[in-house]
């Protein structure tokens, strides 16, 4: 015999030797509502117990989810801040390094007229013209150099063609404080020509 025919043979004897068992009495009615209502009931309680443990999760979840998102809006914005701060430090640097420039070409003009009042007696007029036409060429191009249009002239270009502070910062390859900055500044730099 195959092991299949041993397995359906031994079913078949099992289900007759079910049925030859003398039954048990049938449950009085008291008997069987009692015993399915406490287990319905219990059962109840623990769905709702269930349901109040669930709730009180998700609060405590979604209290999470928002001090969370409150923690990483204040970290963006610090961050954003000390972007803006390290490209205006940049700048201010750049302009006192200009400044200094300016200082100091000040001060080698206020010692050439001083030299060139002393030597009058002993030079001839067309050199004195000379060294005013050199004094006069290094203010014009300071000048050049202190107009952020014309430093950030590729920046501005975008910035009059309608492009956003994000385009102009991924085109250009800076931050979008450092673009906002350039920008600001460049206005102020108009206000106080005006």
């Amino acid at each position: 015999m195959e092991p299949w025919q041993v397995i359906v043979l031994l079913g078949a004897v099992i289900l007759l030797y079910a049925f030859m068992l003398p039954k048990k009495p049938a449950l009085k009615a008291e008997d069987q509502g009692g015993i399915p209502n406490d287990f319905e009931q219990t059962m109840e309680a623990f769905a709702v117990e269930f349901e109040q443990e669930n709730k009180q999760l998700m609060n405590v979840i979604l209290e999470m989810k928002q001090a969370h998102a409150e923690e990483v809006g204040g970290l963006k914005q610090k961050l954003q801040k000390l972007e803006m701060n390290s490209d205006e430090m940049a700048f201010l640097k750049e302009q006192i390094s200009w400044l200094k420039e300016q200082r100091f070409d000040q001060a080698a003009r206020t010692v050439q007229p001083a030299e060139t009042v002393q030597n009058v007696s002993e030079t001839i007029e067309p050199e004195a013209e000379a060294v005013a036409e050199a004094e006069m060429v290094p203010e014009e191009q300071p000048m050049e150099k202190q107009t952020m249009k014309q430093r950030y002239s590729e920046l501005f270009e975008l910035h009059e063609q309608g492009k956003s502070v994000e385009y102009i910062a991924k085109k250009l390859s800076m931050n979008k404080g450092e673009v906002q900055l350039i920008i600001g500044l460049a206005e102020r730099e108009e206000d106080s020509r005006v």
